[in-house]
């Protein structure tokens, strides 16, 4: 089970200073919570590693994933195994996070697509999901025709 530790005081630098409007103010604070994210996935692979059976699992290297979601891209390092009982290769945090191999949108951020799509047009909904990054609108029309 993931668990995220949010500690109840501010950083000092996520204060909104006297100028900041509050888009910028929301933004930093996005940005904040992203790397969180990131951190504890990073955090969960290592606690993954320390738990497991190394002579089943054996450790090949550390590969970047990258994820779609509100917060942003979600860019991870995880760890890449050789199951030596199933004799096979795997990536044991995306199992236990039951991400599939080919997905590259959290849950979340697919029902968001699912959502916009029925009040304005797909290329709309590409530009409108996030300021750090834009999809296509065949990325969203796929997207639905996936769902349904």
């Amino acid at each position: 089970m993931l668990i995220v530790h949010i500690t109840r005081r501010l950083p000092m630098d996520i204060l909104p200073s006297t100028n900041e409007t509050l888009d910028s103010f929301l933004s930093k604070s996005q940005q904040i919570h992203k790397e969180a994210i990131q951190r504890a996935l990073e955090r969960y692979d290592k606690d993954i590693y320390c738990s497991i059976d190394h002579k089943r699992f054996v450790f090949i290297r550390l590969d970047e994933r990258t994820i779609l979601s509100s917060y942003g891209i979600l860019r991870f390092k995880r760890r890449y195994y050789y199951d030596s009982l199933m004799e096979e290769h795997c990536y044991l945090l995306d199992n236990k996070l039951q991400i599939p191999k080919s997905k590259r949108m959290t849950n979340e951020l697919i029902l968001r697509i699912l959502d916009l799509a029925s009040i304005m047009s797909y290329k709309e909904v590409g530009e409108h999901l996030s300021n750090a990054f834009v999809i296509s609108k065949y990325t969203v029309w796929k997207t639905i025709n996936e769902v349904l």
